[in-house]
């Protein structure tokens, strides 16, 4: 059964999650979202909406994205351990495992992190404070997780695809666009790139829960009155991992930002130009809240495989914005020629993209406070049942 916005109610009707009275009380509406899967806002009373997914085709890879997604959920709700990622989660109401359906309570007080940029023109501290606090909650609960042994065989820790495309593109990807091939050619070209991506694959460790595709997509800043919190969406390709990938992710997040705000013209040696860019600040706060949260050291080490994984996290971008386009395009290629900085100079790229030069021999390290919830009206959102 494949949902639409006609049969959708009479769907949700029957699992017990509507009922004839929202109809009788006009407190029901469905609001069709186009992603990559079959996405549906049910709009009803404060409280009451849903938000539905389902996959767009029934193949391994697809039902197995949301297998791991419902894993992640299901490790919030029982392991008592786990109260950050369970406060951070949605709330997941049903996953049907036969129709390949994820039903959430839907978060009608929050708006992603790219919408909340562009109302407020930056990140700014306290998001980027409240997010590396949170990142380094989650990943520190789940390391200690007893429970995160019982879904290995769901969350299987295997690397991402990232580290693999270049040995297996036409296996991972048999219908790429002519962008894609493009990146493909060029990555196959660059060994520093090339052999880096491999190498971080075959060393991959499966330390915690990892988010897997962080982004500021798929982050949510919820407002209550004077409160703020976060929640953390899309957990597709959430699995035992690195808990450096995600802040690899959130890192490359603050850079992008930068990068596709400039104009094409200006792509023409991009790393000397990203030197001066104002993102780095806050790509440095972020990292150092984390270290402290996380009680890391952040020693050279430990900052030069987040070099790597920023580069990994850069090459996948390329990737990202050259999904359906028919040749590379400029900043497609920024991005990549950035990855291939990563790799051959990290030291450097550290320093001139992403400002991490912290924890590096001869760099600075910038003192940073965390925040103080006594103070703060960043919260992490308050724990919710979840119903099977």
């Amino acid at each position: 059964m494949f949902l639409t916005a006609t049969n959708i109610y009479y769907y949700l009707r029957d699992v017990g999650l509507a009922d004839a009275g929202d109809i009788a009380e006009e407190a029901y509406w469905v609001r069709e979202i186009g992603r990559r899967n079959r996405n549906f806002h049910i709009l009803r009373s404060p409280g009451r909406s849903l938000f539905v997914k389902q996959v767009p085709a029934v193949i391994a890879e697809t039902s197995l994205s949301f297998a791991r997604e419902a894993a992640c959920a299901q490790l919030a709700l029982q392991d008592p351990a786990c109260a950050s990622l369970r406060a951070v989660m949605p709330v997941l109401r049903r996953y049907d495992d036969r129709r390949h359906v994820l039903v959430y309570d839907a978060i009608d007080d929050g708006v992603s992190l790219t919408e909340w940029i562009a109302r407020h023109g930056e990140v700014g501290e306290a998001v980027t404070d409240a997010l590396a606090a949170t990142l380094a909650a989650v990943h520190g609960e789940t390391r200690a997780s007893s429970a995160v042994a019982a879904l290995a065989p769901v969350l299987s820790g295997e690397p991402p695809w990232i580290f693999i495309i270049g040995e297996q593109a036409e296996t991972v990807m048999p219908n790429m666009s002519g962008g894609v091939r493009d990146v493909v050619a060029q990555l196959r070209a660059m060994p520093e790139l090339l052999h880096g991506l491999a190498q971080l694959g075959q060393q991959w460790p499966r330390h915690c829960l990892t988010h897997g595709d962080m982004k500021f997509d798929n982050v949510m800043v919820v407002e209550r009155g004077d409160e703020r919190a976060l929640r953390l969406i899309d957990w597709e390709l959430g699995n035992l991992g690195d808990p450096l990938w995600d802040v690899a992710g959130a890192v490359c997040a603050y850079f992008q930002l930068w990068l596709l705000r400039q104009p094409v013209h200006a792509l023409q040696g991009v790393a000397e130009l990203a030197a001066r860019h104002e993102v780095k600040r806050d790509a440095r706060r972020f990292w150092a809240i984390y270290r402290g949260a996380s009680g890391s050291l952040g020693d050279e080490a430990e900052t030069l495989r987040l070099g790597y994984l920023c580069g990994a996290r850069l090459a996948l971008l390329a990737f990202e914005l050259l999904a359906a386009a028919p040749a590379m395009t400029p900043h497609a290629q920024a991005a990549l020629h950035c990855a291939r900085y990563c790799f051959a100079d990290t030291r450097a790229a550290l320093r001139d993209l992403l400002g991490l030069h912290g924890g590096i021999a001869g760099g600075e390290n910038v003192p940073v406070q965390l925040p103080s919830r006594d103070r703060s009206p960043w919260t992490l959102a308050p724990t919710a049942r979840v119903a099977a």
